[in-house]
C-alpha cells in the first residue's frame, strides 16, 4: 500500500487556498482602513484593489512560459515564496507615511506569485494519482481558493471582534496570514524534491483508457527537450488561436464580473443595508462565502457527466436570470427586512452558481484545448486575460457603485454575462472526455523538468 504524501495535489491545493485570500482579502483590509480613520479617496481604494490583480496578471504570463522552462515543481516552488514575500512585507514595509502605496506594492509582489500558480497549479492537479479522475482533481484542488476567500471573511470577523478598537493592527494581520499557506506549500515542494525516487516510482495519470503507469522517472535532466522547443508557428497556429479566444475570452468576462463582486461585496452590503454595523456585514459577507462552497464541491460531482462547456453555458445562464431578479428587486426600491432578506439571498445564489459554473470551468478549460506542453503556456496566457478583466472590473466596480448606485452594476453584470454565455456557446471547444496516451506523456515530462 502506497501511504506517501499526495505532493502534487496538495501543494496546488494549498497555493490555490493561498491565492483566493489573499486576492480577497484586500477589500476587508480596506474595510479596516476606512475604520482607523485613513480617509480613502476612490482612486486609492482602486490602486490597492487592482495591484494584486495586476501583479497576477504579470505573473502569469511570466511563469506561464517559465514553467516550460526550469520544470512545474521548481516553478511552482518560486511563486510560493513570491506570494510568502509579499504577503510578510505587508505588514511590516506599512508602518509609515503613504500606507497605501507601500500596501499596493506588496499586493503587487504577492499577486506576480499568484500568478504562476493558476496555470502551473492547473497542470500538476491533472496529474492522477489512486485512479481520481484529472477534471475533478483539479476541481478538488481548485476549491481550496473558495475556502481561501471564506478565511479571509471569517479571519476579517474574528479580528474585528477580538480587536474592535484596533483596526489598524487588523488589517496588518490579515495580511500577514496570507504568508502561512504558502510557506506549507514551499515545505511541502522541498519535500517532494528531495524524497523524489520514493514519490515518483509510479506516475499515474488520468485518461479515458484508464490510469497509465510510467516507470520510474529519471533524474530532472533527463527532460524531453522536444517539449522545450515547441516551433513557434505550431503553437501560434490558427486552431491554437481559436481554443485561445474561447478559453481566454470566456475567463476574461468572467472575472470582470467574478472579482468586482468578490473584493467589494462588503460596500455591496452595506449599500443594501443601510446603517448596518460593520460587524453584520462582515457576518454576511462570511455567509457569501460558506454559500460558494457547496458550488464548487457540486461542480466536482457533475463536471465528468456534463463536462466543462455545458456547465459553463449553464452558470453564466443562471447568473444571468439571478442579476436580472436583483435589479428587479432593487429597481422596486422597497426598503422592508423582507426585501433586503430577498435581495440578499439572490446575491448569495450568484455565489454559489460562480463555482457550479465558470469559476470552475474556466480554470480547466485550457488543459482540456491544449496539449499538456502547451498547457501551461496558454494556461497562463488565459488566466492573464481573466486577470485583466479582473483588473479592469475590480478598478471600475467602486467607482460606478459610488457614482451611480448598485443597480448600475447589477445591469453591467446582466450586460456581461449575455455576451458570455454567446461567447462560450461559438468559442469554446466541444468537450472532451479524455486525454490522449501521447498527452499522458507530456504531462510526465513536463511535470519532472
Amino acid at each position: 500500500m502506497n501511504n506517501t504524501i499526495d505532493v502534487a495535489f496538495w501543494a496546488t491545493a494549498l497555493g490555490n487556498l493561498a491565492a483566493g485570500y489573499n486576492l480577497s482579502v484586500v477589500g476587508h483590509m480596506l474595510g479596516f482602513i476606512e475604520k482607523s480613520g485613513v480617509p480613502l479617496e476612490e482612486s486609492e481604494e482602486s490602486m490597492v484593489a487592482t495591484s494584486g490583480l495586476l501583479g497576477t496578471l504579470m505573473g502569469q504570463i511570466v511563469f506561464g512560459y517559465l514553467a516550460l522552462a526550469i520544470g512545474l515543481r521548481r516553478g511552482l516552488g518560486l511563486c510560493f515564496a513570491i506570494v510568502g514575500i509579499g504577503a510578510f512585507l505587508s505588514s511590516l514595509a506599512i508602518w509609515h507615511d503613504e500606507i497605501l502605496v507601500k500596501l499596493a506594492v506588496c499586493r503587487l509582489i504577492t499577486g506576480f506569485g499568484i500568478g504562476g500558480v493558476f496555470p502551473i497549479s492547473a497542470v500538476l492537479a491533472a496529474e492522477g494519482k489512486n485512479n481520481v479522475n484529472s477534471k475533478s482533481r483539479v476541481i478538488h484542488s481548485f476549491a481550496f481558493q473558495v475556502w481561501g476567500q471564506l478565511l479571509s471573511s471569517v479571519t476579517a470577523l474574528i479580528l474585528n471582534t477580538i480587536m474592535p478598537s484596533a483596526p489598524s493592527i487588523s488589517w496588518r494581520l490579515c495580511g500577514l496570514i496570507g504568508l502561512f499557506p504558502s510557506l506549507l506549500s514551499v515545505v511541502l515542494v522541498v519535500h517532494a524534491r528531495r524524497n523524489r525516487n520514493t514519490l515518483n516510482e509510479h506516475v499515474q495519470v488520468q485518461s479515458l483508457e484508464g490510469i497509465v503507469e510510467e516507470d520510474e522517472l529519471d533524474s530532472d535532466d533527463e527532460v524531453d527537450i522536444s517539449l522545450k522547443e515547441k516551433k513557434s508557428g505550431t503553437r501560434w497556429s490558427s486552431q491554437n488561436m481559436f481554443k485561445l479566444a474561447g478559453t481566454a475570452g470566456s475567463w476574461f468576462l468572467f472575472d470582470l464580473v467574478y472579482y468586482g463582486n468578490i473584493i467589494f461585496a462588503p460596500f455591496v452590503l452595506k449599500v443594501v443595508f443601510t446603517g448596518a454595523e460593520d460587524e453584520y456585514v462582515l457576518e454576511l459577507s462570511t455567509l457569501l462565502g460558506v454559500v460558494s462552497l457547496p458550488g464548487v464541491y457540486l461542480a466536482c460531482f457533475f463536471i465528468d457527466a456534463w463536462g466543462p462547456k455545458k456547465m459553463q453555458l449553464f452558470g453564466f445562464s443562471t447568473l444571468l436570470l439571478l442579476f436580472t431578479l436583483v435589479s428587479i428587486s432593487l429597481a422596486q426600491e422597497v426598503h422592508s427586512n423582507g426585501h433586503k432578506v430577498l435581495l440578499f439571498a439572490l446575491y448569495c445564489g450568484t455565489f454559489f452558481f460562480y463555482n457550479f459554473g465558470p469559476n470552475s470551468t474556466t480554470f480547466i478549460l485550457p488543459g482540456q484545448a491544449f496539449g499538456a506542453s502547451e498547457s501551461p503556456f496558454f494556461g497562463g496566457l488565459s488566466a492573464a486575460s481573466g486577470k485583466s478583466g479582473a483588473l479592469i472590473g475590480s478598478a471600475l466596480f467602486k467607482w460606478m457603485l459610488d457614482q451611480f448606485g448598485v443597480l448600475s452594476v447589477m445591469i453591467c453584470c446582466i450586460i456581461i454575462c449575455s455576451v458570455a454565455l454567446v461567447f462560450t456557446f461559438f468559442f469554446v471547444e466541444k468537450d472532451r472526455l479524455g486525454l490522449s496516451n501521447a498527452e499522458v506523456k507530456e504531462i510526465s515530462m513536463v511535470e519532472i523538468a
